[in-house]
């Protein structure tokens, strides 16, 4: 059940990886005290083989979610330049804007070609 009445069940888990042999990387969205959170933790494993958490992570407010997107995707952009990882394959963008874009110059092709 989710704070607001509906069938929401917190924590939401966002994505998750291996970060070596006995841990993996969680991110997920909660609601702590009253406030909506993401949260990006180390889990480990115990001896029955269950995840924990680890007190080694991050717990925010989804308010700062925005920041610290764009500041990952800084981080990713610096990284690849100075050649500390691969580049990422990027898909296409298809946000909105995108779509939009496409759609007029592929009318806008059809009424000049008319």
């Amino acid at each position: 059940m989710s704070p607001n009445g509906g069938d929401t069940a917190f924590p939401i888990i966002v994505a998750e990886w291996p970060r070596n042999g006995r841990e993996l990387v969680r991110i997920a969205l909660d609601y702590y005290r009253s406030c909506f959170t993401i949260d990006v933790r180390s889990w480990w494993r115990d001896t029955d083989g269950v995840f924990k958490p680890s007190p080694r992570g991050l717990t925010l407010a989804v308010k700062h979610v925005p920041a610290l997107a764009d500041a990952l995707s800084k981080a990713l952009q610096r990284a690849e330049l100075l050649g500390l990882i691969e580049p990422v394959a990027r898909s296409k963008d298809r946000t909105a804007a995108e779509r939009q874009r496409r759609y007029r110059q592929r009318r806008n092709r059809t009424v000049t070609e008319a």
